[in-house]
């Protein structure tokens, strides 16, 4: 009898498929803390630009950050699709926070909110055991 063959057995098959589900199970963790890493920076990137923009206003207003008539606002975005960004301001002082939206990818992230004030302090709601705020923004 001849046993030519013109494709995979089986066996074959089922351990071609073992193997790419045993790497995507190491690999995808991997992504996904790749992805949480680079919407991190994205949000710090933001809040710094924020408050670059806050300064330039300070600057022009005569030396306070709530508003004043006859001068352009600062342009404050409100967020990207993972985090919303909340300014408080009063004559002297100004705090930008990021806060993760729910139910996305960053709803539940080690580091919590982003947090920078007028001294260019940057801090976390929460940050992971052991690590400090260069872990969150990425510096």
């Amino acid at each position: 009898m001849n046993k030519s063959s013109k494709g995979f057995s089986l066996m074959e098959l089922m351990i071609a498929v073992a193997i790419v589900g045993i790497l995507s199970a190491i690999a995808y963790p991997s992504y996904m803390n790749y992805v949480r890493k680079s919407h991190r920076a994205e949000i710090a990137q933001l809040l710094v630009e924020a408050a670059q923009n806050m300064e330039r206003y300070y600057s022009r207003s005569g030396g306070v950050y709530t508003a004043k008539s006859g001068v352009t606002e600062p342009n404050i975005p409100t967020g990207n699709a993972w985090y919303n960004l909340v300014l408080a301001r009063q004559d002297q002082t100004f705090t930008i926070t990021a806060t993760p939206v729910n139910n996305t990818l960053m709803a539940n992230d080690v580091c919590g909110s982003f947090i920078i004030n007028n001294t260019g302090q940057r801090t976390n709601s929460t940050l992971p055991a052991g690590t400090t705020t260069a872990f969150c923004w990425g510096r």
